[in-house]
Parts: structure tokens; C-alpha cells; sequence
């Protein structure tokens, strides 16, 4: 899954025997091993009660410094990539929040989607004042490459077990439904 927000994860988890990873929760859980308080910049405000629910969701809740988020359309960070002033001035504002976030306990910045992660996340060891920014893009890809070893392995890809959410049909439900659907 390519969305941060990860709609349709678990649906899909549930649905396949293959690894399914979402881009925000690799990222999240990711940049817990990188410090212990995540500060989130959301692309626009109106995702920031979608991220809440994602904290929850995942139980990363004390894990959370805080979000943030820029006053941002996706034309603007298109714009960025091609415009070194439109870079600069989005850079600043992202700058500016992950700073707020660091005095609010934040020692890790996760950009909330793929746009602003490979705008300012692409340098080595890219951080502000020290608190590294998350590309989460090539964390996903990484993480991804990984599952698909671990699967060779024998590794399972999911819990199957009914409380988990992620419990394959049965032969029978599955055809039941392909005839009837």
C-alpha cells in the first residue's frame, strides 16, 4: 500500500498469503526503532485526524510527540520538485514544524506521505537539529524486500488466527462467494 493513511490494509492483510505492508505503519514502526517520541508533519491539516486514528490503531499512542502539519495542496509539493524557491519556501514551513515538535518531545520527524518524504527526506543522515526525518518510501520498499525473504524462509506473513483480523476464509466461503458474489 502506497497511502500513508493505509486504507484498506488489514482488508487486504486478511484477503492474501502474501506480505501486504502499508506505508505508514513501516514508516511508524520504523522510526520507533530510531528514537523514542515521533513528531508527525501531515501535508495538509485535514489528515491529522485520520493520523490520530492511525496512532491508535497501531498503539503507538505514548509514542507520539505530536502533529503538525503544513498549509499545503499536492500541486504544491509537484511544484517543489521542479522549483528550487517552491522547495525552499515548503522546506522552511517543515522545518519551522518539526522544530515546534522538538520542543514538544519529538527526537524522530515522520513526514505523513511520500511527497514530502522524498522532498526533504532524500539527503544521508538528513535531520533538523538533529532528529532524523523518516523516508518512509524506502523504508516500505526495504521493509517489503525483507518480507518476501522472510516469507522464503518460512516466516509467516500474518497472524490467521479469527481474533486477529487477519483470518484467511475457508475454501468453501471463498467459492461460496465467487459464485454468488
Amino acid at each position: 500500500m502506497n497511502h500513508f493513511q493505509d486504507v484498506g490494509l488489514y482488508e487486504a492483510r486478511a484477503a492474501v498469503k502474501i506480505p501486504v505492508l502499508g506505508l505508514g505503519e513501516a514508516t511508524l514502526l520504523h522510526a520507533c526503532i530510531m528514537g523514542r517520541k515521533l513528531g508527525l508533519i501531515a501535508i495538509n491539516p485535514a489528515f491529522i485526524p485520520t493520523h490520530n486514528e492511525q496512532i491508535c490503531r497501531y498503539g503507538l499512542q505514548q509514542r507520539i510527540a505530536g502533529i503538525r502539519a503544513l498549509e499545503a495542496n499536492i500541486s504544491d509539493y509537484m511544484e517543489a520538485f521542479a522549483s528550487p524557491a517552491k522547495k525552499s519556501e515548503l522546506q522552511a514551513i517543515f522545518e519551522r514544524e518539526a522544530r515546534r515538535l522538538i520542543e514538544d518531545g519529538a527526537d524522530v520527524i515522520v513526514p505523513t506521505g511520500g511527497l514530502p518524504m522524498m522532498l526533504f527526506g532524500t539527503e544521508p543522515d538528513v535531520n533538523v537539529d538533529g532528529a532524523p526525518i523518516v523516508n518512509g518510501v524506502t523504508v516500505v520498499i526495504k521493509a517489503a524486500e525483507m518480507a518476501v525473504k522472510l516469507k522464503r524462509l518460512g516466516v509467516s506473513v500474518a497472524s490467521r488466527i479469527p481474533q486477529s483480523g487477519f483470518g484467511l476464509p475457508s475454501a468453501q466461503t471463498l467459492d461460496e462467494f465467487l459464485r454468488h458474489g
